[in-house]
Formats: C-alpha cells, sequence, structure tokens
C-alpha cells in the first residue's frame, strides 16, 4: 500500500457507501426482530469490515430495548421510527459509550419518543432523521477534504518514505478522530451537569415548598389552638361576669 493520490481517493470513494439509511426506505409497516436484523444487515452490509461482523444483533436489539435506550416495541413489534433511531444508535456505538449515547438521544427516547413518533405538539422524529441524514453529506465531504489535506502535509514531510508517509497519516488522522471524540464527551459532560444542577434546583424547590407548607400547617394549627383558647376564656369571663350572674337569679 502507498498513501497516492490515487488510492486515497479509491478509499474515500469506498467511504461514500456509509451513510445513513435514506429516510424512504424505511418501511412503512412495522417488523418483528427477526425481519429488523434482516432489514438492517441488508443495508449495513457494505459497511461491515469483515465478514463475519455484525451490525446490529438481537442481542444489541434487546439490550438497547432493556436499557432504555430503545424504547421498546409494540406488541413485539417495531415502527420504523424505532429502526431511525437503531441507526443512529448503530453509527453512535462505535464511538462512545452506551451510557454517553444514552445522554445524547435523551430529547428523543423516553417518554420523548411516542411524541416525536406521532409528531405531537413537538418536530416528529422523522422529520429530525431526515435533517441528520442531509447533514450526513457534508460532513463526509468535510472528511475527504480533511483526509487530502493530511495526505499532502505528510507526503511533505516525508518525500522519500512512503511507509513513513502512511504511518504519519494514520497517525495524525487518528489524532483527530481523538480531538471530535473528546469534544463530543466533553459536551455530553457539560449536558449531565446541567442535568444534575436542574434536578438539585428542583429537589431544593420541592423541599422549600414542603418546609413552607409545614410552616404553613403548623401556624394553622397555632392559630387554631389560640382562637378555641381565646373562645374559651371569651366563655369562661362572661359566665363569671355580674350581667351573668343577675340573670341567674
Amino acid at each position: 500500500m502507498q498513501l497516492t493520490e490515487e488510492y486515497l481517493d479509491q478509499k474515500l470513494e469506498e467511504l461514500k457507501e456509509f451513510h445513513l439509511i435514506d429516510a424512504d426506505l424505511y418501511p412503512s409497516l412495522d417488523l418483528y426482530m427477526d425481519q429488523v436484523t434482516t432489514f438492517m444487515e441488508q443495508h449495513l452490509d457494505p459497511m461491515r469490515r469483515n465478514e463475519e461482523d455484525k451490525g446490529l444483533t438481537k442481542t444489541m436489539i434487546n439490550n438497547y430495548a432493556k436499557s432504555t435506550l430503545l424504547p421498546a416495541p409494540e406488541k413485539k413489534k417495531y415502527t420504523k421510527e424505532h429502526l431511525m433511531l437503531l441507526m443512529m444508535i448503530f453509527y453512535m456505538k462505535n464511538v462512545l459509550s452506551m451510557t454517553d449515547i444514552q445522554s445524547a438521544l435523551e430529547p428523543l427516547i423516553g417518554e420523548s419518543f411516542e411524541a416525536r413518533r406521532t409528531g405531537t405538539d413537538t418536530e416528529s422524529l422523522e422529520k429530525i432523521y431526515r435533517k441528520i441524514t442531509e447533514g450526513t453529506a457534508e460532513i463526509g465531504a468535510t472528511v475527504a477534504e480533511d483526509a487530502k489535506k493530511i495526505r499532502n502535509r505528510v507526503s511533505s514531510l516525508f518525500p522519500e518514505d512512503p511507509e513513513l508517509a502512511e504511518t504519519a497519516f494514520l497517525q495524525l488522522f487518528s489524532y483527530d478522530m481523538f480531538l471530535r471524540k473528546a469534544l463530543i464527551e466533553r459536551m455530553i459532560d457539560d449536558r449531565l451537569e446541567e442535568q444534575k444542577e436542574q434536578k438539585a434546583k428542583e429537589a431544593e424547590a420541592r423541599a422549600a415548598a414542603k418546609a413552607e407548607a409545614k410552616a404553613s400547617a403548623r401556624e394553622a394549627k397555632l392559630a387554631s389552638k389560640e382562637a378555641i383558647r381565646e373562645a374559651k376564656q371569651a366563655v369562661k369571663a362572661a359566665a363569671q361576669s355580674p350581667s351573668s350572674s343577675s340573670s341567674l337569679r
């Protein structure tokens, strides 16, 4: 292998197969698990590195559902929105941990999934998926451009040693990926921190409301006792007054 311009163009051409499944290709009918894995394998086949590689297995999908990363199927059937979410998970799982994916996809999963699936009072998951798919085309072009820039750079650094140029290319591109992954992880950490702070504020507000309710109840109880005490005193005073005594005679 030599890192020639023709070689790199060939590899970049192969990468054009690495894209999100077009939204129009998803079936309108709900699918059972076997149908889901068959559909995904057909479309993920070009992305396999080795023949034995599996894109999305039944075990993976079941684990996603158990962890609430993927909403549970309806009567053992998966909607096209389930499949779109699976497609997004597939790409992210090669870069991020399941915990990070759960945080990254939070606006689309959990209680939000059904609302986004039906598009009630919010932007539908399908519309979101279509917009993301459009964005991937630009990303692919950016990767190709960056790869060519790095290739030209290492070729100038090691003009007499193609093997070292290839090694430098792999190192620099790995560093590029490292930085991108680090950016994603730090954004996720910030989101988690914001959620933590929000939960703390909500817990503090609930505690304050509970304390205020207790204080109000205590004040009401004291006021009631005071009213009863004053009423008793008034009755006692009335009974002991001269007018009360003369009326009794």
